[in-house]
């Protein structure tokens, strides 16, 4: 027998505040130290048992690089830009 996991997170994730995907997209990225770094062009998602989307990492625009970033290494602040953590 499985248990449900509608309406929260996937196994090993931390829940957080519920963030539109849209919010994210092409806003800037900042490294811990204060400078950007790049911009976020796609998010990674999982589907829960519910209508929920859990965002897993995003991808970033880096120069001429896409680097995918797990959420683990990323914090969404209120300010317009997410930050990187250290």
């Amino acid at each position: 027998m499985t248990k449900s996991t509608r309406g929260r997170p996937p196994a090993g994730t931390q829940p957080t505040r519920a963030v539109a995907l849209t919010q994210l997209l092409r806003r800037p990225v900042i490294h811990p130290d204060g400078h950007s770094v790049g911009r976020v062009l796609d998010v990674v998602a999982k589907r829960s048992d519910g209508p929920t989307l859990w965002v897993t990492g995003t991808l970033v625009g880096l120069d001429d690089k896409q680097v995918l970033v797990p959420t683990e290494q990323f914090t969404v602040l209120p300010s317009p830009s997410p930050v990187l953590g250290s």
